[in-house]
């Protein structure tokens, strides 16, 4: 028996391999009724999971998942089911430096694999939202672990699902309620990751009270003075403002804004153990790395909700100013304690409440600041009077200066710990200042003249000084601040967002005048001047286009300005030598000039008769060209200059050169914004600029031909010339012969017209002879028909005479025979005869009847007679006309 079982155990027992022991515990984890054996197989699963990757997750991933359904509520099976999909889902990370990048790859997409098969259906994730209602910490704890893996793997996918659940995000939000710190800090990365990109998420998110519960959390955990749990509430916050409007709404409906000035504060240790708030600017604080990332991201916050070009920004504004944020943020910016990298965010933070609101714009413009509060007292520039042996040194305080005042010392007249970071900032701030604030545009201009020299003020050594004169200063004194380029670039900001936009200030700049050598120069001509002086002094790039972007600001959309600049012939010359130029020229520079050249063109009302719109296009075409001076625009537009434009003026580390110690700033974005809204206006010209082309070549053409048919019209002309030439010689060698001919007949003529003239005078005069005969006869007759016609006439007036005598006894005949018939009338009346009547009106129209005939008769006589008599007068004049011409031609 012995000898047996020393052969049996000298046998080796067969090991099941990974593949045999993921089927074993899949089995048993499916089959097994008692709650102790699958929570064994699951177990077994879970130790498997990390060698045996693949098959765990093939064959159990159905598995586990049905357990966790099944038995939720255990905590041990769902801790151990959590874990392992855990394993399955997230990527390993390998210690071994020997593995290549490649198994790292497929172990990646294996967890992606697996987590869209455990996503495939939503039902799986609302199960993993079921068991966060549990209060068991590891489940808790694994449960959220396994949501953040699949969020890293899956992000959208999640989210979808996450929104399909019932009360999915509520449950994500109680997290925040967990009294341990872990999960609650757990809970809070979860929600970050799903509020990153997801706004119905955020929306959800904010309508569960989660900005009270962020901004409780925050004061709990010691404001600025907090951990990376006050910089994660702070984060999932921006989160949900961020282009979020509805949210931001929320924000300030739930008077979340009244509380960010109790955020930037400061605990320290007081006395007996007990925190004590003090401000930020309190000499007793210690700024380490996570306080001010968390100051950063407060002031961030503040950025959010006045973001420029929202519909809430205004409202916002007000809010703040009544909360007195800003006196807060002037603080930060102008505290000489405060770091940089905060003070920064002070000044843009101050800039969007100010942007484009006029009574936080006034508000800034009356804060004053003393000079202690300055950002380095030993500044050359902001120096307290003088005081005598006698005086102590609190007699003397120096007087607070205006804080407009202060930013511009900042930006242009900086101090040995300002950073360009800071003076960009503050730049920034000035041009929010400015914006849509014309008042303060015409209030900042008027301090460009500089203060009277009989002011009380000159006994100090340091006269008082203005915005405008440092700015003046700083831009006309370039040639002394070699080293530091940006103080003449930024005093052209500055001065360009003074005239942006403001007619009204373009035109009293241009009556500004400056005495150079005993002579007066306007402003205009004295910065094209010193532009002029600088490009032959090899100065910085950066000067040369603060100086063309100041130029150019103030020049568009203001003819009188445009005019002003062409009354000196150089400077168009000095624009078109550079458009030209071909080498040894920035780009920058070489495009600011077209386009300066272009609103030249553009806004030119023709007051300079020498520079004309009709004059500008001659040399565009014939010195420029139009395709040279369009592509000046197009190399600027897609330079680098123009893509690294920040929209802020912000200054990043990594954008300073190594050569000059000094950033990649060339260009403001207010000026990117004129510049590409006014590059389709002025890259118009090159269109007019073609048509006149094409027109010219039309023309040229057309004289060409024109030409062409002037040297055929020529040859003719001279063919024909010849031609007549000829002619002409024959027809003079003809005229010579007809002349002669001529002369011939004509003396052949008068010897024949003599001998004809004699003769026709023999033949008159007998005609004469016989035709005054012959008038003789007729003039004897007609004498004697006048005489005939006269004894005539003479006796029918004798009888129109004896007819009137006949005609007036019968008149006298016919009154008596009227009275005796009256007469026997009235007898008979007498007589008793009653039938007859007197009626004298009968006897008169028979009287006037009878006188009418009467005078009938004689008018037809007597028109008889006149027309006789009438004839007869004819018959003498016609008779003596004839008398006449006979008497003529006997004359």
């Amino acid at each position: 028996m012995q000898f047996l079982a020393s052969k049996f155990r000298s046998q080796p027992v067969a090991q099941p391999t990974g593949a045999e022991l993921v089927d074993k515990y899949c089995d048993r984890a499916t089959h097994a009724t008692l709650i102790e054996d699958r929570r064994a197989a699951v177990l077994g699963l879970k130790g498997l999971a990390h060698e045996y990757k693949l098959d765990v997750g093939i064959k159990g991933m159905s598995v586990l998942l049905d357990i966790l359904k099944q038995d939720i509520m255990d905590s041990e099976i769902t801790k151990a089911v959590l874990e392992a999909l855990t394993i399955l889902c997230s990527p390993e990370d390998s210690d071994e430096k020997e593995e290549t990048e490649t198994k790292n790859k497929e172990k990646d997409d294996l967890s992606i694999q697996f987590t869209e098969i455990l996503i495939k259906d939503p039902k799986n994730v609302t199960t993993l939202l079921q068991a966060l209602e549990g209060n068991d910490f590891y489940v808790r704890y694994f449960t959220i672990q396994l949501l953040n893996a699949l969020m890293n793997n899956k992000p959208n996918q999640l989210q979808t699902c996450i929104l399909t659940s019932p009360m999915g995000v509520s449950r994500l939000i109680d997290l925040l309620d967990d009294k341990r710190e872990i999960i609650r800090n757990e809970g809070l990365l979860l929600l970050i990751s799903l509020s990153r990109s997801n706004a119905e998420i955020q929306k959800i998110i904010a309508f569960e009270n989660a900005f009270e519960k962020l901004l409780s959390i925050i004061l709990q955990e010691g404001v600025t003075d907090g951990g990376i749990v006050v910089q994660d509430c702070l984060q999932l916050t921006h989160n949900l403002l961020r282009y979020n409007v509805s949210n931001q709404n929320l924000f300030r409906e739930s008077s979340c804004i009244q509380v960010l000035p109790k955020l930037l504060v400061s605990r320290v240790q007081g006395p007996k153990n007990t925190l004590r708030e003090i401000s930020l600017i309190d000499p007793e604080n210690e700024w380490t790395d996570q306080k001010i990332i968390n100051a950063t991201l407060i002031l961030g916050l503040i950025r959010i909700l006045v973001v420029p070009n929202n519909p809430n920004t205004t409202v916002n504004q007000n809010v703040m100013f009544q909360c007195k944020i800003m006196d807060i943020l002037i603080d930060l910016a102008f505290c000489p304690r405060i770091p940089n990298k905060l003070k920064c965010q002070a000044f843009y933070a101050i800039a969007d409440i100010i942007r484009g609101n006029t009574t936080n714009q006034d508000s800034f413009a009356k804060h004053v600041i003393r000079s202690g509060e300055v950002i380095d007292p030993t500044s050359p520039v902001i120096t307290s009077p003088r005081r005598t042996r006698s005086q102590s040194k609190f007699d003397l305080a120096p007087p607070p200066l205006p804080i407009l005042l202060i930013l511009v010392q900042i930006i242009l007249t900086p101090s040995k710990n300002d950073e360009f970071s800071i003076r960009a900032a503050a730049a920034y701030t000035f041009q929010c200042y400015v914006n849509n604030n014309p008042d303060g545009q015409l209030a900042l201009l008027t301090t460009l003249m500089p203060p009277p020299e009989d002011n009380p003020n000159d006994e100090i050594n340091d006269k008082p000084q203005t915005p405008g004169t440092i700015i003046l200063s700083s831009l006309l004194e370039w040639n002394t601040t070699r080293k530091d380029p940006y103080k003449t670039w930024f005093a052209a900001v500055l001065l360009s967002h003074i005239l942006m936009k403001n007619e009204q200030c373009k035109l009293m700049a241009l009556k500004l005048n400056l005495y150079e050598y005993d002579e007066q120069i306007s402003l205009l001509h004295k910065c094209m001047y010193s532009y002029i002086t600088a490009t032959k002094e090899n100065v910085d790039v950066r000067v040369l286009i603060g100086f063309l972007c100041l130029i150019a600001v103030w020049l568009y959309d203001c003819p009188k300005a445009v005019s002003e600049f062409l009354k000196e012939d150089a400077h168009i010359s000095i624009l078109i030598e550079e458009i030209i130029q071909s080498s040894d020229i920035d780009i920058a520079v070489q495009g600011l000039a077209a386009f300066l050249f272009g609103i030249c063109y553009e806004f030119n009302d023709g007051s300079e008769p020498s520079f004309s719109r009709e004059k500008i296009q001659p040399i565009v075409l014939n010195r420029i060209g139009a395709d040279v001076f369009i592509s000046r625009f197009e190399r600027l537009k897609e330079s680098e200059y123009i893509e690294k434009v920040s929209p802020y003026l912000q200054i990043i580390a990594k954008d300073v050169t190594s050569k000059d110690n000094l950033p990649n700033l060339y260009f403001d974005y207010s000026f990117i914004e004129l510049f590409k809204s006014a590059y389709g206006t002025i890259a118009m010209l090159k269109n007019k600029i073609e048509e006149l082309e094409k027109k010219i070549t039309t023309l040229n053409k057309e004289s060409e031909e024109k030409d062409k048919k002037y040297e055929e019209l020529v040859k003719d002309l001279k063919q024909k010339s010849e031609m007549i030439s000829s002619l002409e010689k024959k027809l003079l060698d003809q005229n010579v012969q007809s002349s002669n001919n001529i002369q011939e007949l004509e003396n052949n003529l008068k010897t024949k017209q003599d001998h004809i003239n004699q003769q026709k005078n023999n033949q008159r005069s007998q005609q004469i002879e016989s035709e005054n005969y012959s008038s003789n006869l007729q003039l004897i007759e007609l004498t004697n028909k006048n005489n005939e016609l006269i004894k005539q006439l003479e006796k029918q007036k004798l009888q129109y005479k004896e007819l009137e005598q006949e005609q007036d006894d019968l008149l006298v005949c016919l009154a008596e025979h009227d009275l005796e018939i009256k007469k026997l009338k009235l007898k008979l009346i007498d007589y008793g005869e009653k039938d007859i009547i007197i009626d004298d009106d009968d006897s008169d129209d028979d009287e006037n009847n009878e006188e009418q005939n009467n005078n009938d008769e004689n008018n037809e006589q007597n028109n008889n007679d006149e027309n006789n008599e009438e004839q007869n007068i004819n018959n003498i004049s016609e008779i003596n006309q004839e008398s006449n011409k006979i008497g003529k031609c006997n004359v």
